[in-house]
């Protein structure tokens, strides 16, 4: 693919202090690739604190000019939607991408790692929907409390019984998707918060698009906002939502 664009949306939600450390190691690690492709960083606030905004913003306008090979822009939300919401609200502002990202503002995900799983959906002969994975492996580091993985272990099983057994880690925070596999998905998605990765796993299996997970490395990062009692329910009753979209025909109709 000749000059690919590649949008790359950031959700953050009161985010100030861990989004510019994100964003002082993504973007030098993204001005190093191929100086013909089209890399859009889309940071949107999800209705954040007036403080946390504008602290944000000012971060932001301080790295617009600092990558001119990169396009740095940053979309304030009037209200908060959740993750899913910003992100598709991101996604769905710009059109016409040949890829669709989305990372999260916490930095858990490597810059090195987001690069490198670009350039692996790039060069593949085909659309591919690439799912990053947090699976403890040789060759791959993996830190995060127990609590957080048991937190993504009860939530795998849920996505497992109720939408497909095939995935490991529906929930990590790197998603790369093909613009072809966006526009056949988009007007299924409804951007549902913390399940908006169990949406696009549950419209690409409706659609038999090809996916593929990718373990990458991941580090906790202190300030989850992720609690596991509160949000492992609403997970569920999201998760349940999904398969009976799933199950009804809603995505193929």
């Amino acid at each position: 693919m000749q000059n690919p664009s590649v949008l790359i949306t950031i959700p953050a939600y009161n985010e100030a202090k861990r989004l510019p450390c994100f964003l002082d190691s993504l973007l030098p690690c993204l001005s190093q690739m191929d100086a013909a492709m089209q890399i859009h960083v889309q940071i949107v606030d999800d209705g954040s604190l007036p403080e946390e905004k504008a602290r944000c913003r000012a971060e932001i306008q301080q790295r617009e000019k600092q990558f001119p090979n990169l396009t740095v822009t940053f979309l304030e939300l009037p209200k908060n939607v959740g993750k899913g919401g910003a992100i598709l609200s991101g996604w769905r502002s710009v059109p016409s991408a040949d890829f669709y990202v989305f990372v999260d503002s916490d930095g858990a995900v490597p810059a090195t790692e987001v690069r490198r799983l670009i350039n692996k959906a790039l060069h593949r002969e085909e659309p591919v929907s690439i799912f990053a994975s947090r699976v403890r492996m040789l060759g791959k580091t993996v830190e995060r409390t127990a609590l957080r993985h048991l937190s993504g272990r009860l939530f795998a099983f849920l996505v497992g019984h109720y939408i497909t057994s095939k995935i490991y880690d529906s929930q990590c925070g790197l998603k790369i998707i093909p613009g072809a596999h966006f526009k056949r998905m988009e007007k299924y998605l409804q951007g549902s918060r913390f399940a908006f990765d169990v949406e696009l796993l549950a419209a690409a299996c409706a659609h038999s698009l090809k996916m593929e997970e990718e373990p990458i490395d991941w580090f906790d990062v202190p300030g989850s906002k992720v609690s596991l009692f509160r949000d492992t329910m609403r997970m569920a009753r999201s998760v349940r939502a999904i398969h009976h979209l799933l199950h009804t025909g809603y995505y193929t109709r």
